[in-house]
Formats: C-alpha cells, structure tokens, sequence
C-alpha cells in the first residue's frame, strides 16, 4: 500500500470514528455539556456579582457620584474669569446646580529661560575690551513683567573703522626752566619757544602703552603759564592732541536666568445633582436647553463639602448586573455556534479531499 494513501485513510478512518461517536451521544447530554461550556464562558461575567474591585462595580461606584466639582480655565486675574453657569444638565440628561465657588491661585514658580541680548559699544579702541558681564532688562511675555539680568559676555566683534580726533593727554615739565628735561630714557633739551617734543611723539605714545598704528600725535602746545606744585617745584603743563582709530563693537550677552514669578486664577465650582421633581422627567426638564459648558472636572469622584453619595436601589443594581450577565452569555453562545460552524465546514472540506484522492 502506497504509505501516502495510508496516512490520508487512516486520518479520515479517525474522523468518520469520531463522527459517529459524535452521533451516539444522546441529545440531553449534548445540551447539558452545551450548557456547563456557556457557564464556563461566562464566569467572569458572574464576577461582576461578588468579584471586588471588578470593572462593572468600579463603574456602578463611580455612577453613584451625584455630585461634580469642575475648574475654569486659567486667566491672568480674577476680573477675566467669566461668570460660570448657575445650572447645566450632564451628557446623561441629569441636571447639576451650582453650589459653591472658590478663587483658585495656580503659582508659576521655578521657570528658567536662555536669554540674550545684544550691547553696542561705539567709538572703541583696539586696547579697549568689552565689560565681561552686563546688566539688561528683559521683558517676560508670560508674566508680563520687566526685570533685570546679568548676562555674561558670549561673543564680541568690531566693525565701522576710521579716525577719531579726540584723542588727548597733558605732559608735565618738571623743574620748568632747567637746561633740559628726562623722558624715559632721554633727555630733551629747554626750549624758550615751545614744548620741544614735537620730535619725541613715538617716545610719548610708548610712555602711555599706545601703539603708533592706532594713535597719532597732531600738536603739542602750551597749556597755561608756570606754576607750583604742592612741594613748591616749579612746572608748567603742555597739551598734545591727535586721533586714534576706533571701531563700534557689537558684544552678545547670553546665558541662562530665572523667571520672576507670578500668579494666575481659576475658579473652582462645585455641583450637586438635582433630583426630579413629581412629575417631571428622569432625565431633565422639557424645553430646557443644556449648558454643555460647565468647566473641566477638577478630579474623579470630587464631592462638594457636606454633601453625601446617594446609593442605587437595591433593584436597579440587580437589574443592571442582570442585563450584564445576559449579554455575556448571548456573547458567549454566539461565539460557540461560529466555532461550530467552522468544524462542520472543515469536516466537509476534508471529506471531500478524501474523496478526490
């Protein structure tokens, strides 16, 4: 026998065994084993009844909060937060009324930000530095207040060369009227006439720290008549003038600061269920339209103070774990006559490949 077909007949062999066992089975035994399978099934749907801490008596607790506590949204002060609804009605028809209102203050605190500015120095020299640090004032959008911040220097860089006449110093004769007079290391002959240091400009710039590239003498004059100093030495003071070569200098101040603090406002509202009168509707007043409005819910299960939960009836609460529990069981029975389906539509495949083989 060729091993292939064996193996097709015996499988078909054990399905055709264990459709007739199927068979055999008396139909009372079939539907109690029908049964325990749908009571299986549905066991957590019986949980609901006893199971604590289950999703559907987690859902019942949070039905029995009657009562809603809800925040505005947040202003800059008080006067912007608008009037809240005195009365709403709740997506389930249930009608809420406004029972207390409290001014919410919500602190911004702790808030940094990188900041940065610009300072432009004119008319610097090349010996010149930008200060390291410096102080600026900030606008905060957020809070809408101005402050003060030291930032530290970042960048620095120069542009708009040219020539500056404003550039200065006075010299001092010592001992005016002697036959010559020391500066650094020469000596500079008297001159009835004149400061005599007309030839000795490079010899000035360099007793100042100047450099001649950047700073230029243009005179040297008189700068008054003779006089004494406090020790009774006779001088007299000469004035030279010139130009320097400056630059604008464009620094970036940028670092890290702190925020100033400040305090926006939002009201807190607290409802409580109104219950329906004799002869009105469940689920709200006819021709009264909705408030849908009524601010966001501070938290889950939010109680106003003094007011208390009110308990479901005895019978709704059975009722309504009845309906689960039959819902789950219809779920369940469908869910095992598809099953069904499908091994009788694959039994029929297989016979049918047996057949053709």
């Amino acid at each position: 026998m060729d091993m292939k077909h064996a193996g097709h007949g015996g499988y078909a062999g054990r399905r055709r065994i264990f459709r007739r066992a199927r068979a055999g089975i008396p139909e009372k035994y079939r539907r109690l084993g029908l049964a325990c399978m749908l009571c299986l099934l549905a066991a957590p749907d019986f949980g609901i009844l006893w199971g604590p801490g289950s999703g559907f008596v987690y859902a019942q607790e949070e039905r029995r909060d009657a009562d809603w506590a809800r925040y505005s949204e947040i202003y800059d002060s008080p006067e912007m937060i608008p009037e809240p609804p005195k009365e709403f009605t709740g997506e389930g028809g249930e009608r809420f009324r406004l029972m207390s209102e409290t001014l919410v203050e919500v602190p911004a605190t702790g808030r940094r930000k990188r900041i940065s500015g610009e300072v432009i120095y004119r008319e610097v020299s090349r010996d010149m530095a930008a200060p390291d640090t410096a102080r600026m004032e900030v606008w905060d959008e957020e809070s809408k207040k101005t402050f003060e911040a030291v930032l530290p220097l970042e960048s620095a860089s120069f542009e708009g060369e040219r020539w500056n006449g404003d550039f200065a110093f006075t010299v001092t004769f010592h001992t005016y009227g002697a036959d010559y007079y020391r500066l650094g290391e020469l000596q500079i002959l008297h001159d009835p006439d004149g400061p005599s240091l007309w030839t000795h400009r490079a010899a000035l710039l360099k007793e100042l720290g100047k450099k001649e590239e950047d700073y230029r003498i243009e005179s040297i004059d008189w700068a008054g008549e003779a006089y004494r100093d406090e020790n009774g030495v006779l001088c007299r003071d000469a004035r030279a003038s010139g130009s320097r070569r400056v630059w604008d200098c464009r620094a970036v101040y940028a670092g890290e600061t702190a925020l100033p603090d400040y305090t926006r406002y939002r009201l807190l509202m607290e409802y409580e269920r109104v219950e329906p009168e004799a002869g009105e509707a469940a689920y709200g007043t006819p021709g009264r339209e909705a408030v849908r409005d009524a601010g966001r819910p501070a938290h889950q299960g939010a109680l106003p103070r003094g007011a208390a939960r009110e308990a479901l009836p005895a019978w709704l609460r059975w009722l309504r774990t009845g309906a689960g529990v039959s819902f789950g069981l219809l779920l369940a029975a469908a869910a095992i006559w598809g099953f069904r389906q499908l091994l009788k539509l694959a039994g029929r495949l297989q016979e049918e490949r047996e057949r053709e083989s």
